[in-house]
């Protein structure tokens, strides 16, 4: 199911007309003297230039506006969109804070128009990071701006993102009442252009609550306006026509739903839309197994991994290969650096003690002479300090090209991970806590549904690999994709034999080091065996991490296997162990990695242990699996108090 977070989308076509637009105001620009007209022309140089280019402009800007004393609040604005569409969301929120400093300087109506996009970028930028809540706070703010404006689109808006938000934390009944909001609005000020997006997230919402023929409804309404409207944006007809294939096939009409989301993947296609491609054929996989009709979803199925791995594989492998080097070269200039500043003290030493002693030789030499040693000396000192500040502006620029690929990286990170539907369509009820402690992180989650022998089978994984950050997450990759080859290549259903097979792959992968590679990942794996005849079955197997059963008021823990999935000490092969698990109704399942327990903090600035948790998961039992994923949070925050976070963080709760 897709969904639309935006505060206007702007869709902007890359053509002719808009390179000459660029080529002229680079000409304009080019004969400007440094006055307030050239810091207007930069402003619209990063409308029309790309977010790396454009940051260049918004610097330029800045500089000579604190140069002028010349609305500094619309460069600091320009710097954070810049940096929130490269992913650079640490420099955004930077630019975003400066820019609120300066607004609050302002005199009605300037500062409220200003506070209010402030505070809805910040929303916006704190969605993308996962902080919900914040996001919540900072829109509500931007909707006490609007209101003093009386600025009843901004108010609109608003209403709407505030629905997003609550809709990311499952909070459906507020996610309603904030886009019923921003549907009332939007009919009464006439803003048919987004109204759309309110009918398709309202949708979205119903679904999630399995109200589908409601969610129909608003989807076909959705899709009517957009063509309408802006017949011309084929990415939102084809979400919109996809979503009322799947809500059709919920309703027990999977002909034609099939029908609707291959409709929607002829228009992605026409449009290059390979993302939403692949899902559509995922949807349309699933729909033939509602019929019934194994073959056919078998082969859509394939479409869609195969379309999802050529669209991801060969970005994953450029860019570790460049976090790789970045890496590498990022440790050898902090090196270089440190070893040049102490070359630097040292030298420093040297000439203050040479000038003492000609200070001292003073009564022998002219003061000619000594103004000459003084002149050439400052001299030397000019052109050092020009060195340092050379190699500081360097290791800058190499520092900022670093986050940005490692932000890229991210994102990459993030589509190896199982879809929220897939996940809360596979289970009765579930959580995820994922937590990476940098921006990309060692720790993943894992699901795959796949039809074998007239079965389906449900997988489920917290992996922990070697490792967090960069390394951690180069790691991550390998894994992931030895997971994935065992399932559908080999059709392993077996935990202990999938293991068995990813340490296999994953060994391989790293043999081929000149170097002797030791990384790997230790995991837990369960597996849900459901048929038409039978009972479910339940297995799991884990590789040092255990799993967590609650059911009657207590837990009962399972140990994994004492060795990781990679290379161990000792090289004797080693086989992992499957265990049947026994549930009653209503049971809970928990799989996680160590970086909870590991995380130091309490009023001993202890570690938070595995006993800990196991208490808290019992404190919290009678809570819905949503609740009791704010239950921990809230638990490990207040634990962890100002202790910086030692590890990435991964639980997993559900009921099948």
């Amino acid at each position: 199911m897709y969904k639309f977070s935006f505060i206007i989308l702007l869709l902007i076509s890359i053509s002719l007309k808009g390179q000459l637009k660029l080529d002229s105001l680079k000409t304009v620009l080019s004969k400007q003297k440094d006055d307030t007209n050239k810091v207007n022309t930069l402003h619209k140089l990063i409308k029309e230039s790309d977010p790396q280019q454009g940051v260049e402009y918004a610097l330029a800007a800045n500089k000579l506006s604190q140069r002028l004393g010349y609305k500094l609040v619309r460069n600091y604005i320009d710097l954070s969109d810049q940096y929130d569409l490269l992913s650079n969301y640490k420099q955004a929120i930077y630019y975003n804070q400066l820019a609120l400093k300066e607004a609050m300087k302002l005199q009605y109506p300037a500062k409220e128009y200003y506070l209010s996009r402030i505070c809805t970028t910040l929303g916006l930028i704190d969605e993308k990071m996962g902080n919900y809540q914040g996001a919540i706070h900072a829109e509500s703010d931007a909707i006490k701006y609007s209101k003093v404006l009386n600025d009843e689109k901004g108010i609109n808006i608003s209403h709407f993102n505030l629905g997003n938000y609550q809709s990311k934390l499952l909070y459906f009944d507020k996610a309603l009442e904030e886009y019923e909001q921003a549907e009332k609005g939007f009919i009464k000020t006439g803003d048919s252009i987004y109204l759309p997006y309110v009918y398709n997230s309202k949708g979205n919402v119903f679904s999630q609550r399995k109200e589908y023929d409601k969610a129909l409804s608003y989807f076909q309404k959705s899709y009517d306006l957009t063509l309408l409207y802006t017949p011309d944006d084929i990415t939102s007809l084809a979400i919109s026509m996809q979503n009322i294939g799947e809500m059709l096939g919920k309703l027990g009409n999977p002909d034609l739903g099939i029908v609707k989301c291959l409709k929607s993947a002829e228009m992605f296609d026409s449009v290059s839309e390979l993302n939403h491609l692949c899902m559509a054929y995922y949807n349309v996989a699933d729909l033939y197994a509602i019929k019934g009709d194994y073959r056919k979803s078998n082969d859509y199925f394939k479409m869609y991994v195969a379309l999802k791995d050529s669209v991801f594989t060969e970005d994953t492998k450029n860019t570790i290969h460049e976090m790789s080097i970045k890496y590498e070269t990022e440790k050898k200039e902090q090196e270089n650096k440190i070893l040049a500043k102490d070359n630097e003290k040292q030298q420093m030493t040297i000439y203050y003690t040479c000038g003492g002693l000609l200070l001292m030789a003073g009564l022998v030499f002219s003061v000619y002479k000594s103004n000459r040693l003084k002149t050439k000396a400052n001299k030397q000192l000019a052109y050092k300090n020009e060195i340092i500040h050379q190699q500081k502006q360097l290791v800058e620029e190499k520092q900022t090209e670093i986050l940005d690929s490692i932000s890229y990286a991210k994102r990459l990170q993030e589509a190896i991970l199982p879809p929220l539907n897939l996940l809360q369509e596979s289970f009765k009820d579930i959580f995820v806590y994922y937590q990476p402690k940098d921006i990309v992180a060692g720790d993943f989650y894992w699901c795959e549904v796949i039809e074998n022998a007239g079965c389906e089978y449900i997988f489920i994984a917290a992996a922990d690999c070697t490792g967090h950050g960069v390394p951690g997450a180069l790691v991550s990759v390998v894994c992931s994709n030895a997971l994935n080859r065992a399932a559908h290549e080999y059709n392993l259903t077996e935990p202990g034999q999938i293991l068995n097979k990813t340490r296999e792959l994953v060994v391989k992968t790293f043999a081929k080091s000149e170097k002797n590679v030791k990384d790997g990942m230790d995991i837990s794996l369960v597996s849900i065996k459901r048929s038409k005849n039978s009972a479910l079955e339940i297995t799991w197997a884990g590789a040092n991490n255990p799993v967590y059963i609650l059911s009657g008021g207590s837990i009962k823990e399972i140990k994994g296997d004492k060795f990781p999935v990679g290379a161990y000490i000792d090289d004797e092969p080693r086989h992992f162990k499957t265990h049947e698990l026994s549930l009653q109704p209503s049971d809970r399942i928990y799989i996680f990695s160590d970086g909870l327990p590991d995380q130091f903090g309490g009023p001993d600035n202890k570690k938070y242990k595995y006993k800990r948790l196991k208490e808290q998961l019992l404190n919290s039992c009678n809570l819905p699996l949503k609740e009791q994923k704010d239950f921990i949070r809230n638990d490990l925050k207040s634990w962890q108090g100002t202790n910086e976070q030692v590890d990435d963080i991964l639980i997993i709760g559900f009921e099948v």
